[in-house]
This record gives C-alpha cells, structure tokens and sequence, in this order.
C-alpha cells in the first residue's frame, strides 16, 4: 500500500523544473509580454463595451416583460401576507420594500384585501389585492425605472387577464383583473 501512496504523491508533484529551464522560461515570459496582454485585454474591452452599451440604452421591451411578469403573478393567485382594507396600512408591514406605498386614484372602485413582497423585474415590489363584487384585481407598485416613460400607460391582455401599467407618485403601478368572457 505505501508503495501506491508514493506513486500517487509522485504523480501529483508533477516534474520539476531546473534552474536553467526556469531562468529560459522566465525570459522567454518577458519578451512576449505584450502578446498575453493583448490576448486578455480583447475580451475585456469587448465585454465593457457591451455593458456600457446596454446601461445607455433601455432595452425597449421592458414593459412587456412587466406586464407578462405581473400576469404570470397575478394567476399563481397567492394568498395575502398581511390583511389591511387601505393601501398605506401596508407601509408598516412592508418594509423592505425601499420607498413608501401611496394611494392611486385608479383603484377607488376596489375594496384593498391585503398585500405581500413580489418582485417585478428583480426590484422588489407590494402585491395588492383587491376585490370589486366577485371581481378580484391584483395591484403591484415598485420603484422599478428602467422603462421607456413614453409610452405609458401600457396595456396588455394575455391569457384572460388584462394589465394597465403606468407611473405615479414617482413609482411604478400595473393593475391585473381578469377579462370578463
């Protein structure tokens, strides 16, 4: 058994070099110096660019992303984490959330259910629910800015449900109700 210890030990130290092939080695290194650092410094300038790029210029379709994304949240249908009947008495539930809840005018023909955390694009957002006689409507409000403030109010209607998203109070708010058949 030792002996196969010594022939693994040996394997992994690998051979050596002597002095006078790491003194060649060495100088070798030095006077193509400028060829490994253009090898690397291709990709790196190329990758940057493309971040710039993408940081200057909002990506156009970001408000049908939104709309799927709230859809999609919107049919999970996941109960309320916290039971209140005005959108402000979730301020002191919510408070990971980084901004303050406000009131929209949109939403006076709801009843407010209750609201927990989502998340809309990554930024974390309040999910409201409301209710309308037997209608139910989900509500999402996020300081989410990365939109094209140009073309709302967006609307989309994708698998029974309608979504409204627009800007108010300096935050992002998209309304889903299901479509009526």
């Amino acid at each position: 058994m030792n002996e196969f210890k010594n022939k693994v030990k040996l394997y992994f130290q690998g051979p050596k070099l002597s002095e006078d092939q790491f003194k060649k080695l060495e100088i070798l290194q030095k006077s193509n110096k400028w060829v490994i650092s253009l090898k690397w410094s291709s990709p790196i300038i190329a990758v940057s660019l493309i971040l710039i790029l993408l940081t200057l210029f909002p990506r156009q379709n970001n408000l049908q992303k939104i709309a799927l994304e709230v859809i999609y949240n919107h049919n999970k249908n996941l109960p309320s984490e916290f039971l209140v009947n005005k959108i402000t008495g979730l301020n002191s539930r919510l408070l990971k959330l980084g901004f303050a809840i406000k009131e929209t005018s949109s939403i006076e023909q709801y009843s407010v259910v209750g609201g927990r955390y989502c998340s809309i694009q990554g930024s974390t957002a309040a999910q409201i629910k409301l209710r309308k006689n037997k209608e139910h409507a989900t509500l999402y409000i996020s300081n989410f800015s990365n939109i094209d403030k140009n073309k709302l109010p967006f609307f989309l209607s994708e698998d029974g449900v309608q979504v409204k998203v627009w800007i108010e109070n300096n935050l992002l708010y998209a309304i889903a109700r299901n479509i009526r058949q």
